[in-house]
């Protein structure tokens, strides 16, 4: 703030902070700060991915969804799908990722920028029969998906022991970036392995920074002509 600013009035007024999203992007800027340098340093892209076993600089690029799955199955650390809209990134790679991870047994984050292609996601999961839980706000959710909400999967649950063995019992947990970071109290009662972001072109530095600080390996999907949002992001 600029010091003339400060001079040209004689009155202030101090209220504290309600900015949510502030107060969540400085946790996660926290959770980053806190992991191992060598871990910043591979987030940061400063350190390069390690190599998937049998994999070779001249191998043949991958036609066919199956092919690229099993590619991102392969990476260690982290794995990118880029490619224009309307190409199946979402319909066709999503959904045989996602079957694929459950057959593993693996705990898994599925996050959007927004709202609609969270929804998309949930879409997708359904008609693959894989149970999962929407993190979010009614209003920003599909009628269809509302049952999968957060709050209603957990209705029935009268103690807290059922409501932590319902939480750790699902491998899927889907939301905008926004609504996954203002849960912590889910990253506190379960690990995930992976966290797959569709329209991750969209998100931000510092909340994208603060969601991969919470797993061990990323597969980012989207589309590298579609800029970053300098808007709210759903919640």
């Amino acid at each position: 703030m600029a010091p003339r600013y400060l001079q040209g009035h004689s009155h202030w007024a101090l209220e504290p902070d309600t900015y949510d999203t502030f107060r969540r992007e400085w946790a996660g800027l926290s959770s980053f700060l806190c992991l191992a340098p060598e871990r910043r340093r591979r987030l940061l892209a400063r350190t390069g991915p390690r190599v998937p076993e049998g994999w070779s600089a001249t191998a043949p690029a991958a036609t066919s969804a199956a092919e690229v799955v099993a590619r991102a199955l392969a990476a260690p650390d982290w794995f990118v799908l880029c490619g224009p809209p309307g190409t199946g990134k979402t319909r066709a790679v999503l959904r045989e990722l996602a079957v694929n991870l459950y057959k593993e047994d693996k705990q898994v984050l599925l996050a959007a920028y927004t709202n609609r292609a969270v929804d998309e996601i949930c879409e997708q999961v359904v008609q693959a029969g894989l149970p999962f839980i929407r993190v979010g706000s009614r209003l920003g959710t599909a009628p269809i998906y509302r049952p999968y909400l957060l709050d209603n999967m957990l209705r029935d649950c009268t103690s807290r022991q059922a409501v932590r063995a319902r939480l750790g019992t699902c491998p899927f947990y889907v939301g905008t970036v926004a609504s996954l970071l203002g849960k912590p109290e889910l990253f506190m009662l379960k690990q995930f392995d992976l966290a797959v972001v569709d329209e991750a072109s969209q998100v931000l530095e510092s909340p994208m920074l603060a969601l991969l600080a919470k797993v061990k390996k990323f597969i980012l999907i989207g589309d590298h002509r579609q800029p970053a949002r300098r808007g709210g992001p759903g919640s």
